[in-house]
C-alpha cells in the first residue's frame, strides 16, 4: 500500500473512531439524565471483571499479529487467540460467579439480566470482545482499516441508541444491556469480511502451536503487566465499593469513563496503525523512531491543552450544567483527573514503541512499579479513613509522575536505538 493511500485509510480509522465517541459525548447529557449513579457503579464493576476476563482470554496474543509477515500465518493466529479465548472467558466467568458468592464488591455477578443469570451475559460479552479484538487486529494485519472504522461507528451508534432507549422503559441494568447488544453487532461488522477474506483458512492445530512458540516471548512480557494493571483496577473499585460505598463508585464510574475516552479510542486507534508503523521504520529507517515519538507528544499538546485547562478549573459547574445538578460531584472528580488526560492520551499510543523496539521487558517493569506505587498508596489512604477526594488526588499525581517517567524513558529507547543505527552507518 502506498504512503498517501495508508494515511487516507489512518485518517479515516481515526475519524471514524473519534466520530464514534463523539456520537456518544454528545448523547451523554441526555442519557446521564435517565440513569443514577448506581447504575454506573454496577456498569463499572461488570467492566473491570470484563476487562480482566477478555484480557486474559487472549493472553496478548493479538498484539503480534500486525507484525506476521504472511497472510497464512496471521489467520493461523487470529483462529488460535479465538479458540484460547473461548475456553478462558468460561473459566474465569465461573471464578468471577464464586468471586461475587463470597462477596468482595462482586455480588451483582450472582443475580439476573432480563431473567438471565448475569454470569452468562458476563461470558457472552468478553467471548465477543475478544473475538472483535483478534479479528481487529488481523484487518489491522492487512491494512484494512475502513472495515474497522465502520465496526466501531455501528458499535457506538446501537451501543448510545439502545442505551437511551433502555433508559427511558426504565429497563434493569439497561447500560450493561446495551453494551452487550453492542458488541454483538459490532462482531458480525468484522466476522463476515472476515470469513470471506482471499486469505481465509479453517485453523491447523499444528500450524497454531507453531506459532504460539515462535512468537511466546511478547505474551510473557506484555501480559503480566496488562493483567497486573487490571487485577489493580478491580481491587481499586472494590477499595471504592467496600469502603466510600457505591454512590461514589458510580460519580468515579462516570467520571473515568468520560476521563479515558481521549487515550482508550483516538490514542488507542492511533496505537493500532502506529504498531506497524513503527515496526517498519525499525527495519528502515530508525532514526526517525524519536521524531516520531515527539510528534505524537506535540500533537497531543496542541490539541488538548487549552480544552484540559479548562475542566481542570470549571469541571464542577460544567458537569453540573451539562449533565445535571446530581452529577457535580461527579465534575469535582474530574478537575482532579484533568492533567491524566493529556498523559494518558501521549502515553497510549507511545506504548508501542518498546513492543517494537524488543524493549518490552522494561516497559513491564515500569508499569507494574508504578501500578505497586499508585494503588497502594491509594489503598492505604482509603483504609486510614481519608477522604475520597484527597484520597484521589494523590494517586493521580502519582500516577501522573509515573506516566511522564515511562514517556522520557520511551524517547530514550528511541534515541538509543538512532544513535545505534547511525554507528553502524559511519
Amino acid at each position: 500500500m502506498s504512503k498517501s493511500r495508508f494515511l487516507r485509510n489512518v485518517s479515516f480509522l481515526v475519524m471514524a473512531t473519534v466520530a464514534s465517541r463523539l456520537i456518544g459525548i454528545v448523547t451523554l447529557p441526555y442519557k446521564a439524565r435517565l440513569y443514577v449513579d448506581i447504575d454506573y457503579a454496577h456498569l463499572a464493576i461488570f467492566l473491570v471483571a470484563a476487562t480482566l476476563i477478555t484480557l486474559l482470554s487472549t493472553a496478548r496474543f493479538e498484539l503480534i499479529i500486525p507484525t506476521i509477515k504472511q497472510e497464512r500465518d496471521a489467520m493461523q493466529m487470529t483462529y488460535m487467540i479465538m479458540l484460547l479465548s473461548l475456553v478462558v472467558c468460561a473459566i474465569f466467568s465461573i471464578v468471577f460467579y464464586g468471586i461475587g458468592s463470597v462477596g468482595f464488591g462482586y455480588e451483582l455477578l450472582t443475580t439476573e439480566l432480563l431473567g438471565v443469570p448475569f454470569i452468562i451475559a458476563l461470558f457472552a460479552f468478553c467471548v465477543l470482545r475478544a473475538w472483535t479484538y483478534t479479528i481487529t487486529y488481523f484487518f489491522n494485519h492487512q491494512e484494512r482499516f475502513r472495515i474497522i472504522a465502520r465496526s466501531r461507528l455501528a458499535d457506538a451508534l446501537v451501543a448510545t441508541a439502545l442505551g437511551i432507549g433502555f433508559g427511558l422503559l426504565g429497563t434493569s441494568e439497561g447500560l450493561i444491556l446495551a453494551l452487550l447488544l453492542a458488541a454483538a453487532i459490532q462482531f458480525l461488522f468484522l466476522v463476515l469480511p472476515w470469513l470471506l477474506h482471499p486469505a481465509h483458512q479453517f485453523p491447523h492445530v499444528g500450524s497454531m502451536i507453531e506459532l504460539a512458540k515462535t512468537h511466546i516471548k511478547q505474551p510473557l512480557y506484555n501480559l503480566p503487566q496488562a493483567f497486573f494493571g487490571q487485577v489493580q483496577q478491580n481491587i481499586f473499585v472494590g477499595v471504592i465499593e467496600s469502603i466510600y460505598g457505591q454512590s461514589v463508585l458510580g460519580f468515579h464510574a462516570f467520571t473515568y469513563n468520560l476521563v479515558r475516552m481521549p487515550s482508550s479510542f483516538v490514542g488507542g486507534a492511533l496505537a493500532e496503525v502506529s504498531l506497524k508503523r513503527a515496526a517498519k521504520l525499525l527495519e528502515t529507517d530508525p532514526a526517525a523512531l524519536v521524531h516520531y515519538a515527539k510528534s505524537f507528544i506535540k500533537f497531543v499538546l496542541v490539541l488538548l491543552i487549552i480544552p484540559v485547562g479548562i475542566l481542570m478549573f470549571f469541571g464542577e459547574p460544567i458537569f453540573a450544567f451539562v449533565f445535571g445538578e446530581q452529577w457535580a460531584e461527579a465534575g469535582r472528580y474530574a478537575q482532579i483527573y484533568a492533567p491524566m488526560i493529556i498523559l494518558l492520551m501521549m502515553s497510549t499510543p507511545l506504548r508501542v514503541l518498546p513492543v517494537v523496539t524488543g524493549h518490552q521487558r522494561g516497559l513491564m517493569w515500569r508499569n507494574m512499579l508504578m501500578q505497586v506505587i499508585t494503588y497502594g498508596t491509594f489503598a492505604v489512604l482509603a483504609l486510614s479513613s481519608l477522604g475520597f477526594e484527597l484520597a484521589l488526588t494523590t494517586k493521580v499525581i502519582l500516577e501522573s509522575i509515573g506516566i511522564v517517567l515511562i514517556i522520557w524513558w520511551i524517547i530514550k529507547v528511541c534515541r538509543e536505538i538512532a544513535r545505534a543505527s547511525t554507528s553502524r552507518l559511519e
